[in-house]
């Protein structure tokens, strides 16, 4: 656990939300020993104090004890330095070996690249010129943010470039959701309860539904959604993982290899649609002005192009190729602008016909729900007869509620995985070879339809459910959404 955390982007939006809060609730928890250091790094110039003066300001918004709060400042060093600079990454390792030798903590570093993926590259770089990474004493990490590459190409090349200079054991490649508390705890309630591990296949699932949708638009990130869009910015990176989770193998252990090479025999299965396949598995859309609530269409939003086609929306019809989940579709959606925040996933059951037919009654799907967010749970729906009436099915609900438990506090996503990134854990980051393969199923699907856009593209307004063609899309099997 002693390090020198090196966040270079240390003054950007990710550093303040999202870092500096998770690592002052660790502080706060005491999971942090007296020798962990964080250098701040970035272009803007200002001085120690100016620096640690705003981060109070914005950190006393989530911490009102000020022995707690002056107690992680004194962590915090901020260097000025251009990300392309040589010379400044002299001067940072000038400034990093004076609090190693302060503090003894042994040349264990970690460069958390919390920047544009335009500078993942130079960064590392820069490091290994400067002999601060892959050194025979300590430990040394590269933290990578999103995104990881915009294609498959794309992603080869920047991670052989980060393998000319360090390990693939010291990379951690940041996928958050992987934090996210009910995430984790998918392969516990699969596992460890025979109720459902017993059921978990073809056999008696119908299918499971992913979800995750936003009502925030893009707020300030135009440039770099555009280049994105939903499938690349949120199914292959999230919701995938997820994918993976539900649908692997049980592993031979827990530990991270195990789990990491279940999942990925998921994402080797997944079935690549062609070109001429993709228009019946896929619904994409973007959404439109609603004058109603003062919502911009996503053309108008700032650093988006009038005739822009990138789709804020997108709706799949998975399979894997594998005997557990033969015929059995996976429905994954997402979108900004939709009519409300919610994580979830949805595993409907089978029917039993021949006990339908016994009793000459129709029954209801069993559906098992667990709930990520905003609500963290499990819910289960099964049927029972109806009380003083006879041979009539009704369906009832079991439902936990996780975060209404007294005295329940999630941890941030972020929170677990700078803990797992200080004990060396990587099971909540993913690794190349699970990278390689989701782009693979994603590649032919994102190219196949920036060729036909126009035709696949369906507007839907902001702060709606999403556009038709998205329950068109699973109405055709029969089936239908969800709700949540």
């Amino acid at each position: 656990m002693k390090n020198i955390l090196t966040i270079f982007g240390g003054s950007g939006n990710l550093a303040y939300l999202k870092l500096y809060p998770a690592l002052l609730n660790l502080d706060r928890l005491d999971q942090l020993p007296d020798s962990f250091r964080i250098l701040a790094a970035a272009r803007s110039k200002r001085s120690n104090e100016e620096f640690r003066l705003e981060i109070k300001k914005r950190l006393q918004l989530v911490e009102s004890d000020p022995i707690i709060l002056d107690r992680f400042l004194e962590r915090i060093t901020y260097i000025s330095l251009s990300f392309k600079d040589l010379e400044d990454y002299s001067r940072l390792k000038k400034r990093i070996d004076t609090l190693d030798s302060k503090y003894s903590i042994e040349n264990n570093r970690i460069f958390y690249l919390a920047t544009s993926p335009d500078f993942f590259s130079i960064i590392t770089k820069n490091l290994s010129d400067q002999n601060m990474i892959n050194q025979e004493t300590g430990n040394q990490k590269i933290v990578i943010e999103k995104p990881f590459g915009t294609d498959f190409e794309s992603a080869k090349d920047l991670n052989d470039h980060l393998l000319e200079f360090i390990h693939e054991e010291d990379i951690y490649r940041i996928d958050h959701y992987l934090g996210k508390d009910m995430i984790a705890n998918i392969l516990y309630l699969r596992f460890s309860n025979p109720i459902f591990s017993g059921v978990w296949s073809k056999d008696y699932i119908d299918n499971i539904q992913i979800v995750a949708s936003e009502e925030i638009g893009i707020q300030e990130r135009g440039r770099y959604y555009d280049d994105s869009g939903a499938l690349r910015d949120m199914v292959q990176k999230h919701l995938l993982q997820i994918l993976g989770t539900v649908a692997m193998e049980m592993p031979d252990n827990f530990d991270t290899h195990c789990v990491q090479k279940e999942k990925i025999q998921i994402f080797k299965s997944l079935r690549i649609y062609n070109c001429s396949e993709v228009s019946e598995h896929i619904a994409l859309g973007q959404y439109k002005e609603n004058k109603q609530k003062s919502f911009k269409g996503y053309r108008e939003e700032k650093g988006i192009k009038d005739d822009s086609l990138t789709e804020t929306f997108a709706a799949l019809e998975v399979f894997i190729d594998h005997p557990t989940w033969k015929g059995v579709p996976f429905y994954l959606k997402t979108g900004k602008r939709l009519d409300r925040k919610a994580v979830y996933i949805t595993i409907e059951f089978k029917k039993d016909k021949k006990a339908e037919h016994m009793i000459n009654k129709k029954f209801q799907s069993n559906i098992l729900q667990i709930k990520i967010q905003p609500e963290e749970g499990i819910n289960v729906r099964f049927n029972l007869k109806k009380p003083r009436v006879e041979d009539e099915i009704s369906s009832v609900e079991m439902d936990f509620c996780k975060s209404c438990l007294v005295d329940y506090l999630a941890p941030d996503a972020y929170e677990k995985i700078l803990s797992g990134l200080f004990k060396n854990e990587k099971l909540l980051f993913t690794t190349w070879e699970e990278l390689k393969h989701t782009w693979h199923f994603i590649d032919p699907i994102a190219k196949s339809c920036s060729n036909t856009k126009k035709d696949l593209l369906s507007f839907y307004t902001a702060g709606t459910k999403g556009p038709e063609s998205s329950i068109e899309l699973i109405k055709k099997s029969g089936r239908h959404w969800w709700p949540y």
